[in-house]
């Protein structure tokens, strides 16, 4: 502990994280879910840690941008990430759907979405076509 601050480390793709049941109020992960090997277990852990009721904060870019459409339909990658190595290391792609799907398997309830960035009113009106996206969550019972 330095400057009253605990800090614990894992390997969260592996390991089971450091912390007995319903430890949190709320969790946050952004940019995290595209660089796991293993979503499901990583998800799996967080329920156990989540107290039910809390929130989860989940953020990542969107495969299916309106971007990344037009580079596919020009014969070229797309690309989620400018950051160094292949695609910013991202190992997973997700569409704001395939996210939603695999947190409700999760026991999560979207609360609210959010598109990151400028010109909100037409990233809500075109929330799927949007670069980046974070979901508020509620874990049920």
């Amino acid at each position: 502990m330095k400057k009253g601050i605990n800090v614990s480390a894992c390997d969260i793709n592996l390991e089971p994280l450091p912390y007995p049941d319903n430890s949190f109020d709320c969790i946050t992960l952004i940019a995290v879910i595209e660089h796991l090997i293993d979503p499901y277990h990583s998800l799996k852990e967080i329920t156990r840690v989540l107290k039910t009721g809390g929130t989860l904060i989940i953020g990542t870019p969107n495969v299916a941008s309106f971007s990344n459409r037009i580079k596919l339909l020009l014969g070229k990658r797309p690309r989620t990430s400018f950051d160094a190595g292949w695609d910013g290391g991202h190992l997973l792609y997700f569409t704001p759907k395939e996210l939603e799907l695999l947190l409700t398997q999760h026991r999560f309830k979207i609360a609210s979405r959010q598109a990151t960035g400028n010109l909100q009113l037409l990233r809500k009106l075109f929330f799927n076509l949007t670069g980046e996206f974070i979901f508020q969550c509620v874990l049920e019972k």
